[in-house]
């Protein structure tokens, strides 16, 4: 929590300092090419792994052919060693990664492997290495020329410093404790999977991801009679289940709607965008580009993400990291400059806006948009 409020400092006083002076769209520039940041360092190693693919016909000609369950027993040895180093490193992230019955990288490595997928067509000019020189570069030169803008106002010079040093220090924080805490996390995730498969294996319970549907207060009684606990474990994923379907509250206060009155996702009536409209959200890392929009929901299904292609969903967290190097922008329904795919998207040199209201809704897939990165703007070009 202290690393997230942080983390807001440097975007807030460089953003109030900046307007001042007519320069709101420099503050993601300043924001940009710190280094250090957790997230994208998963999105560095996966690229040198699609670089390794991409220079063997071998490696290339077996991921032509799909990413199965035996896919990395038909890859070279070298390339098997380095994807374990990959999962050594990064092996409890994944979507969803706080939940642990959620899949991780080491838990299901087809989800790095289907990213690794998309990111193989990706040329060598997206290297993130050449975006974070260059990002570090612009920052550097604009640190200096608003250092000597403000030389003679020593109030407005101290902010700044303060804003620049908050920013470079605590958004990479954010991202580092995430990324600790993520690690215990995935210890428990192993052992509970462990538990499930070998009481599925023995007939105890249907399915091994329902000891993901145990209260902690039942753990102790299901261990020692685990059969008692299988209808109620069904029903209960079923309740699970439907939840998805409910549109929670965007805030709740000493009291809660019954789950009855929630509306259904499945019940939403979304108003689609029209030709030439623009659509505003909050300007997250630099730059403009035009491209087909690609509205995916699911890391896991990237495969219609092509190089350049514009990446539109509801959110992302460290598992949609490698599909920003195949993207050429993100837009994303909520978030805001600290969040992580405006901190991910500055580190790897892609322009990002964040809270765009029902993006993912509301932009049919294949549009053509244009997205504005410094302005927070995202055009309708052309519909499909």
């Amino acid at each position: 929590m202290w690393a997230s409020l942080g983390a807001s400092n440097g975007p807030g006083i460089l953003g109030a300092l900046l307007g001042e002076v007519g320069r709101s769209d420099d503050v993601v520039k300043l924001l940009s090419g710190i280094g250090d940041v957790d997230s994208a360092d998963i999105g560095r190693e996966l690229w040198q792994l699609s670089r390794m693919i991409r220079s063997s016909d071998l490696i290339q000609s077996e991921f032509d052919e799909g990413v199965s369950e035996d896919l990395l027993d038909r890859c070279p040895q070298e390339f098997r060693e380095a994807f374990q180093t990959f999962l050594y490193n990064h092996g409890a992230r994944g979507p969803n990664e706080w939940d642990i019955g959620a899949h991780t990288y080491e838990t299901n490595p087809g989800l790095a492997l289907s990213m690794l997928n998309a990111m193989r067509q990706q040329d060598d000019s997206a290297d993130p290495a050449l975006a974070i020189e260059r990002n570090s570069r612009i920052r550097e030169d604009l640190s200096a020329e608003f250092t000597a803008m403000f030389s003679e106002n020593e109030e407005a010079s101290g902010m700044f410093a303060a804003g620049m040093q908050a920013g470079e220090v605590w958004l990479a924080a954010r991202e580092r404790q995430k990324s600790t805490i993520v690690k215990p996390i995935q210890e428990i995730r192993l052992c509970f999977r462990q538990i499930g498969s070998r009481l599925a294996l023995d007939g105890h319970i249907d399915d091994s991801e329902l000891i993901f549907m145990l209260l902690e207060s039942e753990l102790d009684d299901f261990l020692a009679n685990p059969s008692a606990f299988n209808d109620r474990l069904i029903e209960r994923e079923r309740d699970y289940k439907e939840l998805f379907d409910l549109i929670p509250p965007f805030i709740v206060n000493t009291t809660c709607a019954p789950l009855s009155d929630w509306p259904r996702k499945s019940g939403q009536e979304i108003t689609l965008v029209s030709l030439g409209e623009e659509l505003e959200g909050v300007a997250c890392s630099p730059g403009i580009i035009q491209g087909t929009a690609r509205v995916i929901l699911d890391p896991n299904d990237s495969m219609s993400l092509e190089p350049g292609d514009i990446l539109v969903t509801q959110n992302t967290d460290p598992a949609w990291t490698p599909l920003f190097l195949v993207a050429g922008a993100v837009v994303v329904n909520v978030g805001a400059i600290a969040s992580h795919a405006s901190i991910v998207s500055r580190e790897l040199g892609i322009p990002c806006v964040a809270s765009v209201a029902d993006a993912s809704l509301r932009i049919p897939d294949g549009s053509i948009i244009t997205v504005d990165g410094s302005a927070g703007t995202v055009v309708i070009d052309q519909l499909p």
